[in-house]
């Protein structure tokens, strides 16, 4: 149960927040996310937008680190009295969003603008992001007496108004967009938790060694895939942020239409065959994306005969390739990009060739893909990640009808030859 009571002391409200949970312990922000993932979406996010970002408990003390932080914020905060102000405007503004239970827009003790987006797991809060540190030109209709204003702050520090005058200023629209997009990601990240919740309590409802030995399976592969999927996110966040920078937001809804249909697509059909056809419009879907940032940089072709196309595989079999291919292929190339896809039929198989000009994968690399013993141990890191899911995933479906095998290409770029046991 959730219980918020209210005290008065030297003009500020100071809000307590308690739980009682009579079935288990209190909920920790590492129970619905892994610290590091969330540490990577706000700086993603940070970086994307040009807000700064910070993840803080119920009073305003910060749970990851921070991320774009303006100057003259990371001056105010390195100062024990003034640090302390920032502190409760965390605070007030964290607790306010929870009161409303939504997005909640204000203004800080220095005067910038703030932005606070609780976490709130079936009525549990458990943290809240805040982002922000910006003004506006436009007269913000804003909560401004939250939190009294430090009067003296720039009469003391006159040094700090310049550090003031340099925060960047932006539309109040751009504000409500750029709250309302992480609050969008931010439901998704407890959405997904919840979604683990309701198998693993499936899992335990089930009996038969059979039945349950394939509930987790597929619990396993829900679990990876939320490792898998987090960089196409923050790829669309970043392509969104830059793309509002450029012009009035209209391409910008565009790519995050593109971004939710892609999302959509994969939440709906996650655990199951997909027509190829279904396929190619997560591919265009993507593809879109990526064209938005790279511009006349970036080629795609795709050439899959309509004799196949409703044809099942497991989704986002095609797309973790072509995505590998851009990340790890074109983006460290400074001229043209290309990419195609090709699909054939053949004895009763189909065949699927993902093909880039880009940054050719070192040899040692190849040869630990094509290992037998790849798809059985965890990869290294900064390699084969996506892949490595993406295969283990397929052998659920085919077992051992399935082959995939990396080359090198001359002069540049990489191969990939994708066969599957035809399903219809």
């Amino acid at each position: 149960m959730l219980k918020l009571s209210v005290q008065s002391k030297d003009c500020c409200t100071l809000l307590f927040i308690t739980f009682r949970r009579k079935d288990r312990k209190l909920m920790k922000l590492s129970d619905i996310i892994d610290l590091d993932a969330l540490q990577k979406i706000q700086d993603c996010f940070s970086r994307a937008t040009g807000f700064a970002a910070v993840t803080v408990d119920y009073r305003g003390r910060p749970l990851l680190k921070y991320s774009g932080f303006c100057e003259l914020c990371t001056k105010l905060r390195a100062d024990p009295y003034y640090g302390e102000r920032c502190r409760q405007s965390d605070a007030h503004g964290s607790l306010e969003a929870v009161r409303l239970n939504s997005v909640y827009i204000y203004k800080c003790h220095a005067g910038l603008i703030d932005l606070a987006i609780p976490i709130i797991v079936e009525g549990e809060y458990v943290a809240s992001m805040l982002c922000g540190q910006v003004r506006s030109e436009e007269t913000p209709e804003v909560e401004t007496d939250l939190i009294s204003p430090t009067h003296d702050l720039f009469i003391n520090n006159p040094e700090l108004q310049e550090d003031f005058n340099k925060v960047i200023t932006v539309p109040m629209q751009r504000i409500r967009d750029t709250a309302n997009l992480l609050s969008l990601v931010l439901n998704y990240i407890v959405e997904q938790y919840l979604l683990n919740e309701k198998n693993v309590k499936l899992l335990q409802d089930r009996t038969g060694r059979v039945d349950m030995e394939k509930q987790m399976k597929n619990l396993e592969f829900d679990a990876n895939h939320l490792q898998v999927n987090p960089y196409y996110l923050f790829s669309a966040m970043n392509i969104a942020g830059r793309q509002a920078y450029l012009e009035n937001a209209h391409k910008t809804q565009e790519i995050i239409f593109a971004m939710a249909d892609m999302y959509r697509s994969y939440l709906n059909y996650s655990k199951s065959l997909i027509t190829i056809e279904h396929e190619i419009n997560n591919l265009n879907n993507y593809i879109f994306i990526q064209k938005a940032r790279f511009g006349d940089q970036l080629r795609f072709s795709i050439e899959i005969p309509e004799k196949m196309r409703n044809h099942l595989i497991p989704a986002m079999s095609i797309l973790v390739f072509v995505e590998n291919a851009v990340h790890h292929g074109l983006e460290p190339k400074e001229d043209m990009g290309e990419v195609s896809i090709i699909g054939k039929l053949k004895k009763g198989t189909m065949i699927f060739e993902i093909i880039n000009n880009g940054v050719s994968i070192p040899q040692e690399y190849i040869n630990l893909l094509n290992s037998a013993s790849f798809i059985e141990r965890q990869p290294p890191e900064d390699m084969g990640m996506g892949i490595h899911y993406t295969l283990k995933r397929l052998q659920y479906y085919y077992s051992d009808g399935f082959s995939v095998r990396f080359s090198r290409r001359t002069p540049m770029g990489t191969r990939v030859l994708l066969t599957l046991p035809v399903k219809t």
